[in-house]
């Protein structure tokens, strides 16, 4: 894991995870408080979000400049695909957000 500028990174276009505004505004205070629990999960060879599209939303909406990343290598995007799926489904099971 490192840090890196949240500028380096970009959204998914397949990612169709959207949350409400009470949840968004839930992130942002959250992030604020404790900071990251969990890194973005990046595509290292597209820089493409992988996995924390809404984390990555709500530091850029606070003003934060630097996230935390973990990189996966070898990664082909049907492969971010499934995993985003996955990731967002476990997500939406437990009620949790991004």
């Amino acid at each position: 894991m490192q840090y890196i500028n949240i500028s380096d990174i970009k959204p998914a276009s397949y990612n169709p995870r959207k949350i409400s505004q009470q949840q968004f505004n839930k992130l942002q205070e959250s992030i604020k408080n404790i900071g990251f629990v969990m890194p973005i999960l990046v595509n290292k060879s597209n820089m493409t979000i992988i996995a924390g599209h809404q984390r990555t939303k709500a530091a850029k909406a606070i003003g934060v400049e630097q996230v935390p990343v973990f990189f996966c290598n070898n990664i082909n995007q049907a492969d971010e695909i499934k995993f985003n799926q996955i990731h967002n489904g476990k997500d939406n099971e437990l009620g949790a957000v991004e």
